[in-house]
């Protein structure tokens, strides 16, 4: 008993050295983050030594620092990353969980040179225990590099993460496939050419809060399938992708190669704005959506014929609470799509608020104008929006209170007897109903 005790006491000190060694690599000052601090502070103590002795190198020197953070990835671990600018050249592969976390964001910050050829984080290991929190990457230099890139981890965590390329970036900010029920929350991603790309036939239960990207060069949030099986949900709170660049991106769009695949998605307090490069929300052979409070808007001109949302041979839609805007077609419905439900939501655009092409038959499309609000014109094609299973327009019977009242163009009322139009701002005209 007393040789099994001791074997034990041992191993348990071999494990704290090697925790140690880890945090002494990657560096750190007395007290810094937390309880967290150097056991031997000032380095005098003999075990402090012997480690610097058999690592044969300066923990304060930031090359140095870089080698014992590869090293410290390839283990795995806990890894704090002292307060400090980070020069890597190569890759930093992470073969087994490892929470990296910094002092900061602004504070740790992690700026690869423009040697780097792949994805500055790559994590790999089929298993659960990667977080990555308070730290910045800075992409300035490596613009059409990844900045974190994921295939198979289980559960990982970021949080409370910036990434940020220059004004022409191109490098996707977050890539993921294969991997399940990944937690991403407090992100802030600038001017990416993808900020977060998600390949979800091997996985998903994917949760994302808080999130923003600005100024996308191709889309701020996608998620891509080539397979029908529903292998889990998405769910995406106060998401938000702007672009005060004026790029020519998108701003969410989730599709796949065949049709009606199984995609369980909700989005709450989301927003897509000012998308010029394409619909601002594009949806594409996609089943099961529930959109709830979020708002899409596109900022490209009239004859871009381009939608703040588009439905393409879309299954089981609802949207409730949601604002709808573009210089062109609010909301699009395309190919072959039914079950879309539209209520309580504001349509707000210059022209068609409900478009409907000529492709593949549509059925049960509702959008009640009791429920919703429209500013213009609702639709292109009445013979294609069912409201409560009849398919001609409805106007609940409202009067106006005079001929002055305030008013927006075109806006048209009806009563038992009159039909009234407002053709300018306090001027409303009527004309009367007849037997026919």
């Amino acid at each position: 008993m007393v040789a099994r005790v001791q074997r034990c006491k041992s191993l348990h000190m071999r494990r704290s050295l090697s925790i140690l060694v880890m945090f002494l690599i990657v560096g750190g000052t007395p007290g810094e983050h937390g309880a967290r601090h150097d056991p031997f502070p000032g380095r005098t103590a003999s075990a402090s030594s012997r480690l610097a002795a058999s690592q044969e190198r300066d923990v304060a020197s930031l090359d140095n620092k870089l080698i014992g953070l590869t090293t410290a990835c390839a283990m795995g671990g806990d890894v704090y990353i002292s307060r400090d600018v980070y020069r890597p050249t190569n890759e930093i592969p992470c073969a087994a969980a490892t929470y990296l976390h910094g002092a900061g964001i602004n504070q740790t910050i992690i700026k690869p040179t423009s040697a780097l050829s792949a994805a500055l984080f790559s994590f790999t290991a089929a298993s659960e225990g990667y977080k990555l929190s308070d730290l910045t990457i800075d992409m300035t230099d490596a613009p059409a590099q990844g900045a974190i890139s994921l295939n198979h981890p289980i559960r990982p965590i970021f949080e409370n993460v910036r990434i940020v390329y220059p004004s022409s970036g191109t490098g996707t900010a977050l890539s993921a496939q294969n991997v399940r029920e990944l937690h991403a929350r407090e992100i802030i991603i600038t001017n990416p050419g993808i900020g977060i790309d998600i390949n979800g036939d091997g996985g998903a239960e994917h949760f994302y809060d808080s999130i923003v990207v600005e100024s996308p060069a191709t889309v701020g949030f996608r998620i891509r399938r080539t397979t029908t099986s529903d292998v889990g949900g998405y769910y995406l709170a106060a998401v938000k992708v702007t672009n005060p660049g004026n790029r020519n991106g998108q701003s969410f769009v989730f599709t796949s190669t065949v049709a009606n695949t199984a995609l369980p998605l909700f989005m709450v307090n989301c927003v897509g704005d000012n998308a010029r490069g394409g619909d601002a929300l594009s949806i594409t052979n996609i089943n099961l959506l529930q959109l709830t409070n979020n708002w899409f808007t596109n900022g490209a001109a009239e004859g871009a014929n381009q939608a703040s949302v588009s439905l393409s041979n879309v299954v089981q839609a609802t949207f409730v609470n949601n604002h709808f805007q573009s210089n062109s077609r609010d909301v699009a419905v395309l190919g072959t799509s039914t079950s879309i439900f539209f209520d309580h939501n504001q349509f707000n655009g210059r022209a068609a608020h409900l478009y409907f092409d000529r492709v593949g038959v549509k059925s049960n499309i509702r959008a009640a104008t009791s429920g919703n609000l429209f500013t213009g014109t609702l639709t292109n094609d009445f013979s294609q929006l069912d409201d409560s299973n009849d398919a001609r327009p409805r106007l609940p019977f409202a009067t106006p209170t005079g001929s002055s009242e305030i008013c927006t163009p075109g806006q048209i009322w009806a009563d038992a007897t009159y039909v009234y139009v407002c053709v300018r701002s306090g001027s409303i005209k009527r004309v009367p109903l007849s037997n026919f």
